[in-house]
């Protein structure tokens, strides 16, 4: 990888390529120590130069010269021979011990490889590389290592697109890796962006908008520290972009805005008045007015146009994502050729009020974004906690603009404000509780999907452990759910873990029907303790909810079937409880919608409420009225009655005559799920899946309760598992094997025992 940051170094483009030619015709070492991974030359101090310009006259002499001349060595390194020095001894020595060893099988091997071709067979040429082919190569290097030997092994069609591209792919690479770029590969890109940008500036042509807003993109993927020269040329090169409104796409201007908050940049005046909002911006004819003068005039002028344009791209998002994307391309063009057409000699930042109700009430991601930028050092932790929030909020909205480059801005943003709340103190914001701060704090990294380190989920913990006592219901209730949704558990020696048991207790004394729900469910969930007065409180709770029956609704009697259901195991059923959760299901159920009877089938049967003949009937008789909706719950009603019938022993042969027409008319919406499954030529693997576990699962339920398909609904079946045999698990064998052994089909088991040949 140093290889790469030798190559790639000062000195004129047209004398390094020629040195670089030389160096190819004369010696491939410096390939050779590419291929090797050896670092080609490192930086010296002062006192090195000084003493290796007094350590002798000829010697000195024969090793200073082609330091000084060679322009691919720049100033304060040691040349490329004096760098491989140290390897020289250990590769001779490796090279007396089995050089000629290694000639003899070259020699024989090559032998084999001309006798099998033949006498008139030619030897393959070498690959030739273009511009075009290097450039896709480099586009599509599956690690930054690779994306640097191409460039090295390639350096004579290598143009400042390569470099470019180089850079740009490092840094993609890098997004999606876990830990944090190494060294070598961050002196890579460095070298790379350099170089890029020098050869750009030698030929006369200028950076791309597209090609600026990636590479600064890469450059806080990369974690670099760019130079004042290249962050000026990156810069330049955006508010060019900008002027020109051309080729504008939102994508870039959101690579750019989260770049410069996570590099930590400032924009300079004209980058600042390009994105300033409207209410900052300050002409030289109204200079001198007020801020409510210059907001009401910028509402139609200038940078109004952002606001419309966003609003308009956000007002589109409903026809679909290419639409959308296309509007907030066209809105972007928008911003540009408004900022270009009447250009601000100066921005005058918002004060606290506004930039308070800006943190709240702006309705764009974008907009959010250049608002944090301008103000990043101005923003107190009341308006850091608000614009977070509203991050969550818009990605909440849009789930498509939940992309890598905005969670690692929230990321930054979220790093401030907890460095801002573990200097504020207990007491430095008497009307913002602490548990209030973290818990806002937490849903919105819920909501970008974005977890807490170990660092900061400490300092979350420290601050809300100090304002346990007084927060309220609904802080500690969104505290937990999203300590749920990340997937957290409460650090050892922080405290949290008792004071999430107590919040767990007050919360389901006095819950909600659906803060029941997810409270229970947040508890299984994580695994969290519960103690018996948790328990005995969501009992309590659940049968204030669920009795009398008379006064209890649908909604609230379905959430506290669900809550127990995903509390099974850390909450107990009593009888009590149990009887008014059946009470409650018969009271509904006669006209119960479709979603309720089919949620209630299943919640019952999972907490053991069936068998039972009154509720079994009234799930038989509910089905007619099920059975006609055309939905995924509706569907599920039928394997849910079915398996509730094999609880209960129930056996077609012994039914009634009322019963076996409401069974005859689950097979028919079944026989149609089954068509709507066979239908499909080319699922995806995921359906797939789920489509033979869902036929396998209804085949074994048939034939657990006493029926059997009819022959042409069982051949239709037949050659879809036949086709998609290899595709079948064993679980999905085994229930197989069943159904057909209670149809007496053997045969039919053993046409498919090609699994896993």
């Amino acid at each position: 990888m140093r290889a790469l940051q030798a190559a790639l170094r000062l000195g004129p483009l047209s004398a390094r390529l020629a040195a670089c030619r030389a160096s190819i015709a004369s010696t491939n070492v410096l390939q050779d120590a590419a291929t090797a991974g050896l670092p080609l030359f490192y930086s010296t101090t002062a006192a090195d130069d000084s003493s290796a310009a007094a350590s002798g006259s000829e010697g000195a002499g024969s090793q200073a010269g082609p330091a000084a001349s060679d322009p691919w060595v720049p100033a304060g390194s040691t040349p490329l021979s004096q760098a491989v020095a140290p390897f020289a001894s250990l590769e001779q020595r490796r090279a007396e011990e089995s050089g000629e060893q290694r000639q003899q099988q070259r020699r024989q091997r090559g032998r084999r490889q001309r006798e099998a071709a033949g006498p008139d067979s030619l030897p393959e040429p070498l690959p030739i590389w273009g511009p075009s082919q290097l450039l896709n190569a480099v586009q599509e290097a599956p690690t930054c290592r690779k994306t640097a030997k191409l460039l090295v092994e390639h350096r004579e069609v290598a143009g400042p697109r390569h470099m470019i591209a180089a850079a740009v792919r490092m840094g993609e690479l890098q997004s999606v890796m876990r830990a944090p770029p190494r060294s070598v590969n961050q002196e890579a890109f460095l070298g790379a962006l350099e170089l890029g940008l020098e050869m750009l500036r030698q030929a006369g042509e200028p950076l791309q908008f597209g090609s600026a807003c990636r590479l600064l993109d890469a450059a806080a993927w990369m974690q670099v520290q760019l130079t004042d020269a290249q962050a000026a040329a990156l810069e330049a090169a955006v508010v060019a972009g900008l002027a020109s409104g051309a080729n504008l796409k939102s994508t870039h201007m959101r690579w750019m805005l989260s770049a410069y908050i996570r590099l930590g940049l400032q924009p300079g005046p004209e980058l600042a008045a390009a994105l300033a909002p409207g209410q900052c911006l300050v002409t030289a004819e109204d200079a001198e007015e007020s801020a409510d003068d210059s907001e009401a005039a910028a509402v139609g002028g200038a940078a109004g146009g952002a606001a419309a344009g966003e609003a308009a791209g956000e007002a589109s998002a409903a026809a679909g994502e290419a639409a959308a994307e296309a509007a907030a391309d066209a809105a972007a063009a928008a911003d540009a050729a408004a900022d270009a057409a009447a250009p601000p000699v100066s921005i005058r930042l918002l004060d606290d009020e506004r930039l308070g109700r800006e943190c709240v009430q702006v309705q764009s991601l974008r907009r959010l974004l250049r608002v944090a930028l301008l103000h990043r050092q101005q923003l107190t932790l009341p308006q850091l906690l608000a614009a977070l929030k509203n991050f969550g909020e818009r990605v909440h909205e849009e789930p498509r603009q939940l992309l890598p480059s905005v969670q690692a801005a929230f990321g930054a943003l979220r790093a401030q404000a907890l460095a801002s709340l573990a200097a504020a103190g207990p007491d430095a914001f008497p009307k913002l509780p602490d548990v209030s701060t973290c818990a806002q704090l937490l849903q919105a990294s819920a909501d970008l999907r974005l977890p807490l380190t170990a660092a900061e989920q400490a300092a979350v913990e420290e601050a809300a452990v100090r304002g346990w006592e007084e927060a309220r219901m609904e802080d500690l209730h969104m505290f937990a759910m999203a300590y749920d949704a990340l997937g957290m558990q409460p650090g050892r020696g922080s405290g949290m873990a008792a004071q999430l048991q107590q919040a767990g207790e007050w919360l389901l004394q006095a819950a909600l029907p659906r803060q029941l729900a997810e409270t229970m469910a947040a508890w299984a969930g994580r695994r969290w303790p519960v103690s018996p007065a948790m328990a005995a409180a969501a009992e309590h709770r659940a049968l204030q909810l669920l009795e009398p029956v008379e006064t209890t609704s649908a909604s609230a009697v379905i959430l506290a079937l669900e809550g127990f259901v995903a509390g099974q195991g850390l909450f107990r059923l009593s009888p009590r409880l149990a009887t008014a959760m059946r009470a409650a299901v018969l009271h509904h159920l006669p006209e119960a919608s479709a979603e309720f009877a089919s949620l209630a089938l299943s919640a019952c049967r999972k907490l053991r409420l069936l068998p039972d003949e009154h509720l079994l009937a009234a799930f038989i008789e509910a089905a007619p009225r099920v059975l006609p909706v055309d939905s995924e719950v509706a569907h599920a009603y039928v394997p849910r009655l079915l398996m509730a019938l094999q609880m209960q022993g129930w056996h077609y042969s012994m039914a009634s005559p009322s019963v076996r027409s409401t069974v005859e008319d689950l097979l028919r919406k079944q026989r149609v799920q089954m068509e709507r499954i066979v239908a499909v030529q080319h699922p995806k693997p995921e359906e797939l899946r789920g489509n033979l576990g869902l036929l396998a699962h209804n085949l074994q339920l048939l034939a657990a309760v006493g029926i059997r398909p009819t022959d042409p609904d069982l051949s239709l079946v037949m050659r879809y598992l036949r086709r998609h045999q290899r595709a079948l698990t064993r679980p999905q064998m085994e229930r197989l094997r069943e159904a057909f052994d209670a149809w007496q089909l053997p045969s039919t088991v053993r046409k498919l025992r090609v699994l896993r040949r």
